[in-house]
């Protein structure tokens, strides 16, 4: 008999075989692992799919947001800001759990890397994304309770890995310091600050030199003598630098210019430059070479006139000179003064000063010329206040000069030394022009520079001396007179909000206030303090044998000298000469004259 055979016997004998369930098993993994995977692409980036669906973060789409923080810190985004959708969280640790380290691990490492000279005072806003990245955004960060002076309070951002100083504008009036970014930072804080030990850069001529007292100090020496040429080359040559600067405490950084000293500025030089990409890449590798060569400790850029629309460009080299410097290599730029166009807005012009912010390790802004602008709270006051705002604090510095200022009705300003502008005042010389007079007769004696209309004024605030002379065919002039007073008020800001330091144009040229390098020999001593600037007339009369027989003292601001001539005959010197600081000893001879009395 033929037995039929059973179709499902293998397959019976199969899953008895003990296989089957390790098929299962293997089966059932695959299905998990799918799933984990499913699971993780839901939740990591770029879904992110938690963070989705967690009520802590808020949607920015394309009409762009504003989120508020219970602590009142505010962050607006624009609908031009978003190119796509994403949500943002913002987190307020108080600062007192801050501090203590009652924080997360990752939280530790900032709150003990806070700086010395950087008092927290404000919660910590930690700032988390998901999703796209904006263009830009706008921080509004309230103010603290017990953060005066405001004029020293910035915003900083931990980055993970160091405290970065963020652009950010104080705005007492709202009680908010308002930010407005090209990124989303991870973090902001409110920072007291406080100063730092001063720097001061001094420009070096071959004929200069250096003081004892400065030979010393820590300085950065800035020598002259370098030019911007046609085709992105250097003309000129720096000047030769003295033992004493090669092997002292000093930083030399040579400057470029693209202007001569006689006033003129070739803004034609700096501005094919930066139009012309080979021209431009030639000017970067000249400057690298330079450096190497001379081993300077980096440069200093002083270009001047640049056409406003060229913005962009002057950035874009800055960019490329700041990429191409050796490590360690200083790059340090001038700016010009930016035009206030309302109480707290400016118009810089050609210069980004937030890009060259981040680009330049030192930012040098000129002071202003008008004694007006150095009344508290006035538009020097008004132009830190946006500086600080734009450049860290601790990059700027204020440029001021030693030498006087001349100003004619339709030119540029001229400088004047020291002697040159007291020369204005001209020479002795007597009220009615009458040399020779009788005893006992009333005599006014009067500076010959100084004619009917003429004023001399001391400004309180700025420390500056003005001479106006009365208009003539060539216009009006004025003269502001540089002196120690006036460059311990520009020093007074510097304290004030905390600035890097000061970049001292002449400070080795012998013909300025005398007095001027004292001061700032002080400043890096860290020994500010207030100038009496009232400068005194002194006037000496003597007689044929060179006896002294009268000395009067008298302010500036009112130079005439009343004297009665002696009852003796003879011929009589009178002497002018000028104090910065009331003593005959050190006092500046104007002239003299002489002055016969007759006979009764």
């Amino acid at each position: 008999m033929r037995y039929r055979e059973n179709p499902y016997q293998n397959k019976i004998e199969y899953f008895q075989s003990g296989v089957w369930p390790w098929l299962i098993l293997g089966g059932l993994l695959l299905v998990a692992l799918f799933i984990a995977l499913v699971v993780a692409a839901l939740l990591l980036p770029p879904l992110s799919l938690l963070s989705r669906l967690d009520p802590s973060y808020t949607a920015v789409d394309l009409g762009g947001n504003t989120l508020r923080d219970p602590d009142g810190m505010q962050m607006t985004f624009l609908p031009e800001d978003v190119d796509r959708p994403f949500r943002v969280k913002i987190t307020g640790v108080p600062r007192n759990l801050f501090l203590e380290g009652a924080v997360s691990d990752n939280l530790l490492t900032a709150a003990s890397s806070i700086p010395a000279h950087l008092v927290m005072k404000s919660p910590f806003y930690q700032i988390q994304r998901r999703g796209a990245v904006p263009k830009r955004a706008t921080l509004a960060v309230p103010i603290p309770n017990d953060a005066e002076p405001y004029r020293t309070l910035d915003l900083y951002s931990w980055n993970g890995e160091g405290w970065v100083w963020l652009p950010g504008q104080v705005i007492p009036a709202e009680g908010i310091i308002e930010a407005h970014l090209d990124y989303l930072p991870d973090s902001v804080v409110v920072m007291q600050t406080h100063a730092l030990n001063p720097n001061v850069a001094a420009t070096y001529l071959p004929e200069q030199v250096l003081p004892d007292n400065y030979r010393d100090a820590t300085l950065e020496i800035n020598p002259q003598g370098l030019y911007l040429e046609a085709e992105g080359l250097i003309a000129g040559a720096p000047p030769t630098l003295s033992g004493d600067l090669l092997n002292g405490a000093f930083v030399i950084m040579p400057t470029l210019r693209n202007w001569s000293d006689d006033g003129s500025v070739r803004a034609d030089l700096i501005d094919n430059l930066l139009i012309d990409d080979t021209a431009r890449q030639r000017h970067v590798a000249t400057i690298v070479g330079l450096i190497q060569q001379n081993a300077y400790g980096g440069v200093e850029l002083d270009y001047r006139g640049i056409a406003a629309d060229l913005r962009p460009e002057f950035t874009t080299f800055l960019e490329e000179l700041r990429a191409a410097l050796p490590a360690g290599k200083r790059l340090a730029v001038r700016v010009e003064l930016p035009q206030q166009l309302s109480g707290d807005a400016w118009d810089s012009g050609a210069y980004d000063w937030q890009a060259i912010g981040r680009l330049a390790d030192v930012v040098k802004v000129p002071t202003l010329i008008d004694p007006k602008a150095y009344a508290p709270d006035g538009q020097m006051a008004a132009m830190l206040d946006w500086a600080v705002g734009q450049v860290s604090r601790y990059k700027l510095q204020l440029v001021l000069s030693t030498r006087s200022l001349e100003q004619m009705t339709g030119q540029p300003p001229r400088e004047l030394g020291y002697q040159e502008a007291l020369a204005a005042l001209g020479t002795v010389a007597v009220g009615g022009g009458a040399t020779t007079v009788g005893p006992n007769q009333p005599l006014e004696l009067t500076l010959s520079g100084l004619p009917a209309g003429a004023k001399v004024q001391f400004d309180v605030d700025s420390g500056l001396y003005t001479f106006t002379f009365p208009p003539d065919a060539a216009g009006q002039r004025v003269i502001h007179l540089e002196n120690a007073a006036s460059v311990a008020r520009k020093l007074q800001f510097v304290a004030q909000y905390n600035l890097r330091g000061v970049a001292a144009q002449n400070l080795f040229d012998a013909d300025s206030d005398p007095q001027i390098r004292d001061v700032i020999r002080r400043f890096l001593d860290l020994a500010l303090s207030p100038v009496e600037g009232q400068h005194a007339l002194v006037w000496h009369v003597k007689n044929q044998e060179g006896g002294l027989i009268a000395e009067q003292i008298v302010d500036l601001t009112s130079p005439t000298f009343q004297w009665t001539t002696p009852a003796a005959a003879g011929t009589y010197q009178i002497i002018a000469s000028i104090s910065p600081n009331r003593n005959p000893a050190i006092a500046t001879p104007l002239g003299n004259i002489s002055v016969t009395v007759s006979e009764p």
